[in-house]
């Protein structure tokens, strides 16, 4: 099992996104305490990462960082699980107002376009890189497998037409086939 510390501000924001990468993504089983500068991650054979706090360690109260101004202006250091908060729970919609005429929060006034990454996926580049780190560690760690499958899915413009209606329809388009354009096919 791993061994998490981290600090003692912000500790719900921590703890959801540490089972989100950890847990969830990671599909690794840890312990978590409260007491450290960092996020200190301490494998099984010992091993320690230690992942610089760059964004809370601002914010030493709840939710402090909930603010327009608060969101930054540009990557400065890579603090791996509080961009992967930023990013996954999307607080910059919270707090930045601007919508378009639907209500809604335009992609342009987000973080990611205006940094050039918005068609990347961000947390899963930075999953690879806390993967990698730890393989440096602990090169017998094992993390969740992950199956993938397609789900083909559309769009139906009448999804409340009956069976009957689409039976009718059906008839008339054959005969219509086969009467107008001489067509059996």
């Amino acid at each position: 099992m791993v061994s998490v510390r981290i600090p003692d501000n912000n500790v719900n924001e921590r703890k959801y996104i540490l089972d989100i990468i950890l847990g969830e993504f990671l599909g690794l089983e840890f312990e978590l305490s409260v007491g450290s500068q960092d996020y200190e991650i301490e494998l099984e054979n010992k091993q320690v990462l230690t992942i610089k706090d760059t964004f809370f360690n601002k914010y030493p109260n709840d939710l402090e960082y909930l603010k327009l101004e608060n969101i930054p202006k540009e990557i400065e250091e890579l603090d791996i699980f509080a961009a992967s908060f930023f990013m996954l729970t999307r607080w910059e919609e919270y707090v930045n107002r601007n919508r378009d005429n639907h209500d809604r929060f335009p992609a342009n006034e987000s973080f990611a376009f205006k940094n050039n990454f918005l068609d990347r996926p961000i947390v899963n580049e930075y999953l690879e890189i806390l993967k990698i780190l730890l393989l440096q560690l602990d090169c017998g760690l094992t993390f969740k497998q992950y199956k993938f499958t397609k789900n083909i899915s559309c769009d139906v413009d009448i999804p409340y037409e009956t069976y009957t209606q689409s039976v009718i329809k059906t008839i008339k388009k054959v005969a219509g086939d086969i009467v107008k354009r001489k067509n059996i096919k």
